[in-house]
C-alpha cells in the first residue's frame, strides 16, 4: 500500500511541488531557526524533554506523570524499529544528496517521534493549552525536515501519521504498560 502511495506521489509530483515551494522560502535566519527546531525532535532531546516534563508535572502534583513517562518511553522503543524497518524496506533516497544521514528518507523518524509525543500527551492531557503547543511543535519538526532538505513532504506526512496513531494506541493501552515490571 505504501509503495503504491509513493509511486503515485512520484508520478503526480506533489512531493516535488511542495518541496520546491518550501525551498523557495529559505533564508539564512530561517536556516538557523529550522536547525534548532529539527534538533528539538532528535530522540535524545525528546527523551530529555519528556523526563523534565514528568518532573515538572510531578512537582505540580500530577500523580500519573511518571506512569505516563513509562508508557510513552515503551511506546517509543516499539516505534523505532518499525520506522527502521520501513526505511529499509522502501530505501527511498533523501531529496538532497549527499545527505549527512546514513539511512533512507521514508518515513521520517523525526516526524514520527514528534507526532508520537504529541499524540500520546495530547490524549493524556486533553486541554488546548497542552495540545496546541504539542501539535505546533510536532508540525514544526516535520516542516523543518523538509526545509533542511532531509525529507520529502510525503516522508513527514506518513511519519507523522504513523507517530500520531502509535501515540494514541499506546495511550489507549497505557495501563497495561504501567503494570509491566522490569
Amino acid at each position: 500500500m505504501m509503495g503504491v502511495v509513493l509511486v503515485l506521489l512520484g508520478v503526480w509530483g506533489p512531493d516535488q511541488v511542495v518541496y520546491d515551494w518550501v525551498q523557495a522560502r529559505r533564508s539564512p535566519t530561517l536556516d538557523v531557526v529550522m536547525e534548532g527546531i529539527t534538533r528539538s525532535g532528535d530522540a535524545e532531546m525528546v527523551v530529555l524533554g519528556m523526563f523534565h516534563g514528568a518532573l515538572l508535572a510531578d512537582a505540580l502534583h500530577d500523580t500519573l506523570a511518571f506512569s505516563h513517562l513509562k508508557a510513552a518511553y515503551l511506546g517509543m522503543a516499539a516505534l523505532a524499529p518499525v520506522i527502521t524497518l520501513l526505511k529499509g524496506t522502501f530505501n527511498r533516497p533523501r531529496p538532497a544528496p549527499p545527505s549527512p544521514r546514513w539511512n533512507a528518507s521514508f518515513p521520517s523518524g523525526h516526524a514520527a517521534l514528534s507526532f508520537y509525543i504529541a499524540g500520546y500527551y495530547s490524549a493524556a492531557y486533553p486541554r488546548p493549552e497542552i495540545q496546541i503547543p504539542l501539535i505546533l511543535w510536532a508540525g514544526g519538526v516535520a516542516l523543518s525536515r523538509v526545509y533542511l532538505r532531509r525529507h520529502w513532504p510525503s516522508d513527514v506526512v506518513v511519519g507523522g501519521l504513523l507517530g500520531w496513531v502509535a501515540g494514541r494506541v499506546v495511550f489507549r493501552y497505557r495501563e497495561r504498560l504501567w503494570n509491566l515490571r522490569f
